[in-house]
C-alpha cells in the first residue's frame, strides 16, 4: 500500500510494501511491512494507523521503533495527529524509510481573514484573499495576497503561504523584494523583531524586522487553520483518578491530583490527603510508568499496563483503570 509513498532510509530503495495484518476495532489498521529485498512481508515490523485520531504508530517487536513528524528523529512512537510527511527510524541515527501519509486530509482552505497591522504597514487592520490560479501556484499549501484595509483581491506581490506541512511562512520564501520578508510562528519565549509574542502567534518582518502584522490563536484576529494540540490526559484538569475497584481495602476510594514537577506528577489518596503523612502514588512523565509515592503507607506496591493501575500490600490488591492511553507518554 504504501510503496508509491515511501523513500528514503534504508527500506527506500527496494520500496516498502504492505499487507493489512490485523485490526482490532473497524477503526484500527495494523499493517506488516515488506520490501523486494526481503522477499516477503514480516509479521514483526508492523505499524499501526487509527482512523479517528489521524496518527500512525509503531506497534511490533521490529523496526521501526521510532515514528516521527517529518523528517527529523524524535524520541516518539507515534506520530501526531494528521501529518503529511513521516518518518520511521530504528534509532536516532538509523533512519529505515520515510512517507507521504496515504491518509493525509488537507485542511479546507478558507477564502480570506482579517490580521491587525503595525507600523510598518501602518497600523489599521489587513485582509488577506486567498490567491488561486496562477502560473506555478504549489501544490503542498494555499497562498494568500495582502489587502490593506480590506481592499480586494489585494497585492499579488505581497503573499504568504499556509503550508500543509510548515504552518505559515512567506511566500515566494524570505523575499527580499516585497514584503513580508519572513513570516513567523511564536513559540511564546523567544523573540521575533525584538518583541516576545504569545504562543502560537503569526507574525510578519519585512527586511528590517519590522513588526507588518499578527494574527493566531491568542491575537485580535485568529489563525484560521490553528488546531489546538491534542491535551494529554492530565491537562483537562486533574480531577480525580478513576475510581479504585475490586476487593481490597481502597475498594471505592480514589487519587486526586497532589504535586508535579518536571519529572512527575503525584496523585494523593484521597481519604489520607489531610493526614501528616498522605497516601500517594506517581506517574513518571518521562514513560507512562507508575510508581508507588514517597510518603504515606497504601499502597506499598504499584504496577500497571495498558488497562490497569494496580495497587498492592502485603494482603490485598486493588486497581483503577489507568488513564494513560499513550505509552510511552508524549508532550
Amino acid at each position: 500500500m504504501f510503496a508509491s509513498h515511501a523513500s528514503g532510509g534504508e527500506y527506500g530503495p527496494a520500496g516498502v510494501y504492505t499487507v493489512i495484518h490485523s485490526s482490532s476495532t473497524p477503526t484500527l489498521f495494523v499493517w506488516q511491512l515488506g520490501n523486494s529485498a526481503w522477499g516477503a512481508v514480516l509479521a514483526d515490523h508492523t505499524i499501526s494507523y487509527e482512523t479517528n485520531s489521524k496518527i500512525l504508530a509503531d506497534v511490533g517487536s521490529g523496526n521501526p521503533y521510532y515514528v516521527c513528524d517529518g523528517s527529523t528523529w524524535a524520541d516518539t512512537t507515534a506520530s501526531s495527529a494528521n501529518q503529511q510527511t513521516l518518518s520511521f527510524w530504528q534509532s536516532g541515527t538509523h533512519l529505515v524509510f520515510e512517507l507521504t501519509n496515504p491518509y493525509y486530509e488537507a485542511p479546507t482552505s478558507v477564502p480570506s481573514f482579517n490580521a491587525e497591522n503595525g507600523g510598518g504597514w501602518n497600523g489599521g487592520v489587513s485582509t488577506f484573499y486567498r490567491y488561486t490560479g496562477f502560473t506555478g501556484e504549489p501544490t503542498d499549501g494555499y497562498v494568500y495576497t495582502f489587502a490593506y484595509n480590506g481592499v480586494s483581491p489585494g497585492n499579488t506581490s505581497e503573499t504568504i503561504k499556509y503550508s500543509f506541512a510548515n504552518g505559515w511562512e512567506d511566500y515566494p520564501l524570505n523575499s527580499t523584494t516585497t514584503n513580508p520578508f519572513s513570516v513567523n510562528t511564536s513559540d511564546g519565549s523567544t523573540a521575533i523583531g525584538g518583541t516576545i509574542y504569545p504562543a502560537n502567534t503569526i507574525v510578519g518582518l519585512d527586511t528590517a524586522g519590522n513588526f507588518l502584522f499578527k494574527f493566531g490563536h491568542k491575537a485580535t484576529y485568529p489563525d484560521p487553520y490553528y488546531e489546538a494540540p491534542a491535551l494529554n490526559w492530565w491537562e483537562d484538569g486533574y480531577g480525580a483518578l478513576p475510581v479504585i475497584t475490586g476487593t481490597g481495602a481502597l475498594n471505592g476510594q480514589s487519587f486526586s491530583f497532589y504535586a508535579e514537577d518536571s519529572s512527575h506528577i503525584e496523585f494523593v489518596l484521597s481519604s489520607t490527603a489531610s493526614a501528616s503523612n498522605p497516601s500517594t502514588i506517581k506517574f513518571t512523565k518521562s514513560d507512562g510508568t507508575w510508581v508507588d509515592g514517597t510518603s504515606g503507607d497504601w499502597p506499598s506496591q504499584v504496577n500497571y499496563d495498558s488497562t490497569n493501575v494496580i495497587l498492592r500490600t502485603n494482603t490485598w490488591s486493588n486497581e483503577f483503570v489507568n488513564p494513560n492511553t499513550s505509552s510511552p507518554y508524549t508532550a
